[in-house]
């Protein structure tokens, strides 16, 4: 993929010791796709993942990833995985993907990408409380937790579900991760 602008390095450090990792943002050209390249290391395991996300008009986020293990309770991602895809695999999966969504896309911006990527996440919240299956902990709206509801659906999807598609793809469990 040609023309990626490089939207910045993100260093996220929780409050324990288990969880250090690094994003990096790219852009692509016309600016409708974020494109997030996660590593680190959670609970002293490595963790690398890459991720396409565009946004539609009416706010849908199609992601494409190259690792299982995330779920959205929300409704509003519509996920899929090509299970440790290369770079060039999750660009075609993303634009094939592309090509089916007859709406316009809304544009990220290139010095205020990670706030709407994290704006997005304030939606999802929003809607997961609105089902019932997220709280929020504070007045601000700045964090929320899973209802015991939630808790029990996202673990289903997150390891059931998960369980199930990586089975269909299990022919990819012996290709090296880029970056491995």
């Amino acid at each position: 993929m040609q023309g990626l602008l490089h939207c910045g390095n993100y260093l996220q450090i929780r409050d324990n010791s288990l969880y250090k990792c690094c994003i990096s943002l790219w852009l692509t050209a016309d600016q409708s796709t974020l494109i997030m390249v996660w590593g680190g290391r959670m609970a002293k395991i490595d963790y690398k993942r890459t991720l396409f996300i565009s946004v539609t008009g009416d706010g849908r986020e199609i992601v494409t990833l190259d690792e299982f293990g995330i779920s959205d309770l929300s409704g509003i991602r519509d996920f899929d995985v090509v299970y440790r895809a290369n770079f060039e695999e999750l660009v075609a999966r993303h634009t094939e993907r592309l090509a089916q969504v007859a709406e316009p896309l809304k544009p990220f911006s290139p010095t205020r990408a990670m706030d709407q990527y994290e704006d997005l996440g304030k939606v999802r919240a929003d809607r997961m409380v609105a089902l019932g299956l997220a709280k929020y902990l504070d007045l601000q709206e700045s964090a929320w937790r899973y209802t015991a509801k939630g808790a029990f659906c996202a673990a289903y999807e997150t390891f059931i579900k998960g369980l199930q598609n990586a089975q269909q793809q299990k022919a990819r469990a012996n290709i090296k991760r880029p970056g491995s």
